[in-house]
């Protein structure tokens, strides 16, 4: 499969760029549980660190290896059962390449049975892997947990400012019933604060 996002793609859920396709819409429609991704790279310099960053989009959990090493993973798998969180963004430093200087990477992906009902090109990888130095990704890193604590975060104010505001207009409505203006009065929080986050 390939994990090259095609131009101009959006990820409509994140509002990000590069979005892939699931691989349910690219030629395994009825996969579900396991599945591997499996690339070698050819490192020129291997003194140099290098860290995998793993896109934040994905169905459901996975795990990561490097020349056969487990590295880490996100969600719990345990022998027979696998547990899934809501995805954040993760990344993993890699070991040394071989005396080849080949770097065999591998990521066993599990997915429920029933992501595709929720999602029509569901499947793995949403976006690709980054493979980079260690101070490279570890700076995208740091911007993907920065957008993920403000899109959480922004959820939370939204509902807490309407919480905030309900009183006011609950009583606006029992002092006034004729004025119509506060019945979409919540309304102008939600635009605000999609636009501030």
């Amino acid at each position: 499969m390939s994990l090259a996002p095609q131009a101009g793609s959006v990820d409509i859920v994140l509002g990000t760029s590069g979005y892939v396709p699931g691989w349910t819409s690219t030629g395994y429609p009825n996969l579900s549980g396991y599945a591997w991704y499996r690339l070698r790279v050819h490192v020129t310099d291997p003194t140099q660190p290098l860290w995998l960053k793993m896109p934040i989009n994905f169905d459901d959990a996975y795990q990561v290896f490097a020349n056969g090493r487990f590295l880490g993973q996100f969600g719990n798998f345990s022998a027979k059962h696998v547990t899934v969180y809501v995805a954040n963004p993760a990344s993993f430093p890699l070991p040394a390449p071989g005396p080849d200087g080949d770097l065999d990477l591998a990521v066993r992906f599990y997915m429920n049975t029933s992501t595709p009902f929720g999602d029509s090109d569901a499947g793995g990888l949403h976006g690709p892997p980054i493979l980079g130095l260690a101070s490279t990704v570890h700076l995208l890193q740091v911007s993907d947990d920065d957008a993920t604590l403000h899109s959480q975060f922004g959820g939370l104010l939204r509902i807490f400012l309407d919480l905030l505001v309900m009183p006011l207009v609950l009583w606006a409505l029992w002092y006034n019933p004729q004025e119509r203006a506060w019945y979409g009065s919540s309304l102008p929080w939600d635009g605000l604060l999609s636009t501030a986050w």
